[in-house]
């Protein structure tokens, strides 16, 4: 079996999140109509516990959440491998829209592993091109 990429292992978490909380939401609106009390206490709390996966799944696949935890990891360890992975996350996403903020973040990843001892200057260029066409800064 092919060894999956961090990216595709981040996006498959996200979406298992989403799936549980729908279950939960789901199984919280049957047991709702099932039972003959409606919105008794334990549909309540299948249904708030459903909501919690299903917001942080929904929110961590977004693609400019996906864009900023990769330039993220990448700051935070500079290697020739996280740098690969943001490159995927960045194609994936295709155009996205980020705050100077998070544009600022990308740029210190890109500069921390440029000043690491693995940097590859084929990859950080590849890097470079693939932000420029996909990553534009947004008002707010």
């Amino acid at each position: 079996m092919k060894e999956q990429s961090y990216y595709d292992r981040y996006m498959r978490q996200s979406w298992i999140f989403q799936a549980v909380g729908i279950v939960l939401i789901v199984t919280a609106a049957g047991i709702n109509e099932l039972s003959g009390r409606s919105f008794a206490l334990p549909v309540w709390i299948i249904a708030g516990l459903g909501i919690v996966p299903l917001v942080i799944g929904g929110a961590s696949s977004r693609p400019h959440t996906v864009v900023k935890s990769f330039a993220i990891l990448l700051q935070n360890d500079p290697s020739s491998v996280n740098a690969r992975e943001f490159l995927t996350a960045i194609r994936k996403a295709g155009k996205v829209r980020l705050v100077k903020r998070s544009k600022t973040i990308i740029e210190s990843a890109l500069y921390a592993y440029g000043q690491s001892e693995e940097a590859d200057e084929e990859l950080l260029k590849e890097l470079r091109e693939a932000i420029d066409n996909n990553v534009k800064v947004r008002a707010f």
